[in-house]
């Protein structure tokens, strides 16, 4: 919720700060869909002896807010969608964004249509990620955070494989019988990898 020029006048006070042009090209690089986000400033701050107050806004509680919304305008999926088909996947707890729904549009595509796969963490919604039914790249929900949140196949917990995508989770499960993870990111292996063996202790 800060405006650029309270990011800039911030700044003014840093020992390294050099000019507002290079406050403003850093500011370019926050993506709210993930990476260097509102949240890295706060977490910073927070290691400089900055505290809270209660105007802080409650980010995760908005981003699950956001997330809840439009998953739950979703239909149901089912086998005919041409990604599970494509995959052989398994439509079990994936949405499909309907035409009946209001018009979401992320990084221009219109995601009518696609695969909705949610990332749970515990039975908290985080965020959501939309893969389209023919080519095409897959679409992160903006302003919302995978934090330590997965998607789960399959129902034997003795065993999980962790997996980067849902293609390859559902591969797991089939083949094994057991249950799979996917990540959504190679880089979020070893945070879902510690959140699983906290969630599930029995678990190899």
């Amino acid at each position: 919720g800060l405006s650029l020029e309270a990011v800039v006048d911030w700044s003014k006070t840093g020992f390294n700060f050099k000019s507002e042009k290079d406050v403003r090209d850093s500011f370019k690089n926050v993506n709210f869909s993930g990476g260097i986000t509102a949240a890295s400033l706060f977490w910073m701050a927070k290691q400089y002896g900055w505290q809270a107050n209660l105007l802080e806004p409650n980010i995760s509680k908005k981003n699950v807010t956001h997330a809840q919304g439009i998953w739950d305008a979703g239909n149901d999926a089912n086998h005919g969608h041409s990604y599970i088909v494509r995959k052989k996947g398994n439509p079990s707890g994936l949405k499909i964004y309907p035409l009946n729904a209001k018009k979401l549009y992320i990084n221009g595509h219109d995601v009518t249509g696609y695969l909705m796969v949610p990332c749970w963490d515990n039975h908290n919604l985080q965020t959501i990620q939309f893969i389209p039914p023919g080519e095409g790249k897959k679409l992160n929900l903006p302003n919302a955070s995978f934090d330590g949140g997965y998607f789960i196949c399959g129902q034997d917990r003795s065993r999980i494989y962790v997996c980067e995508g849902i293609g390859q989770a559902w591969a797991a499960a089939e083949v094994s019988g057991k249950s799979s993870v996917s990540t959504f990111g190679l880089g979020r292996t070893e945070t879902v990898i510690k959140k699983l063996k906290l969630q599930f202790p029995g678990s190899e």
